[in-house]
């Protein structure tokens, strides 16, 4: 049963670069996580304009954090199927 699951379940693999929503700006030295990296790893490539990478890796949903100083944002990322084109939407969850 696990292996027709793997044979025939849908695979994702595509890269996305995203602003993070509300347009935050970070400092340089801003943390960036990921809660299950399994669906999704992201990345800053621009921490000081909010802009990440996101390479999707299945279908799913998980939570991201961005730690800068003492404030902390967090972020729920969704990667799913649009009529066939795989998408990554970014929904704030809570802000300092």
């Amino acid at each position: 049963m696990i292996a027709l699951l793997l044979i025939f379940s849908p695979q994702v693999a595509f890269e996305a670069h995203d602003f993070l929503p509300d347009e935050p700006f970070f400092s340089a030295e801003a943390m960036l996580s990921v809660e299950d990296d399994s669906i999704a790893e992201v990345a800053f490539e621009q921490p000081e304009e909010g802009r990440i990478l996101i390479e999707a890796h299945k279908y799913g949903e998980t939570g991201i954090t961005v730690t800068d100083g003492e404030k902390i944002y967090r972020y729920t990322i969704v990667i799913y199927d649009d009529k066939g084109v795989d998408r990554a939407k970014i929904e704030p969850v809570g802000q300092p």
